[in-house]
């Protein structure tokens, strides 16, 4: 079986990819997060990070966040630069400046935020690949992302299961859900999903055991370590454990879920099956809206 890319899968992909990150980047600009709405707070956190300390000490951080027409600026390019990717996948200037913007935006929110956050720890390396002309290295560096995907997903459970030891707490589904969800169930005491919740609530064997289930899906990502030949099983497993850890411990991690391309089967990126996929999904939604 082949698990090289070809030049216009890597374009496709490249394509989705800028597409997915630019959704999520317009929905920071949305709730205000972006650098052009950060304003210049006097207070940053560079913790024990020596890649913050260079670029708190470099001054680009309080120059881009100065006035509004650095922080404007800075806006719009990223996601410019993230638009033309999507037109023209295979502009690796483009891919540089946008794989920059991102990693830039990665450190200026945490500095100011005042909290390491990694939710797009996987945004900051996924570009990378893209950078680079030769289809074989880009391959390679494929892989090694995907392997890094797995990697990372396995040692989740394992550090669960053997160094916080939360995967022997049994009750650790009933608790997350009480600890995490309390204020939105509060705030929307007549909500569909509060009703949902509290029934679950009653029912405390079946979060911990949905808990468990989740911790063992990170596990299984090991197999992928060993073989590719199940990654159209292990394709769905980061996206259950980032659903379940949304609305149940209200977790917000979708953007970790762009290392999730790096398992997307082959066969589905050729133009057979993606055209196969779009009339499928097209005739659902007619069926739906009918």
């Amino acid at each position: 079986m082949n698990f090289e890319l070809t030049p216009s899968q890597r374009s496709l992909l490249t394509r989705m990819i800028a597409g997915y990150i630019l959704f999520f980047y317009l929905l920071r600009l949305y709730f205000g997060v972006t650098p052009s709405q950060l304003g210049h707070p006097p207070l940053f956190a560079v913790e024990m990070d020596i890649t913050y300390w260079i670029f708190q000490g470099s001054g680009l951080a309080d120059w881009l966040l100065a006035n509004p027409v650095q922080s404007i600026s800075f806006d719009l390019l990223l996601i410019s630069s993230g638009a033309y990717l999507i037109w023209k996948p295979k502009q690796t200037l483009a891919i540089l400046i946008f794989a920059i913007l991102i990693g830039l935006y990665f450190m200026l929110f945490n500095s100011r935020i005042t909290h390491h956050t990694h939710a797009m720890c996987g945004v900051v390396l996924i570009l990378w690949p893209f950078a680079f002309r030769n289809q074989e290295l880009f391959n390679r560096l494929w892989e090694g992302l995907r392997y890094l995907t797995c990697f990372i997903y396995f040692m989740s459970f394992y550090w669960k299961a053997f160094i916080g030891d939360s995967f022997y707490q049994f009750n650790h589904g009933l608790l997350s859900v009480q600890g995490n969800l309390a204020e939105y169930i509060y705030h929307n005491p007549d909500n569909l999903l509060t009703a949902f919740y509290q029934w679950m609530i009653a029912h405390p064997t079946l979060l911990n055991i949905g808990n468990t289930a989740i911790f063992l899906l990170e596990g299984v990502m090991l197999a992928g370590l060993f073989t590719r030949k199940l990654d159209h099983y292990l394709f769905w497993i980061p996206i259950l454990v980032h659903m379940a850890g949304y609305f149940f411990s209200d977790v917000f991690f979708m953007e970790m879920l762009v290392l999730d391309f790096t398992l997307l089967p082959i066969s589905l990126l050729s133009s057979n099956s993606i055209q196969h996929h779009s009339l499928l999904i097209f005739k659902l939604l007619k069926v739906r809206w009918r």
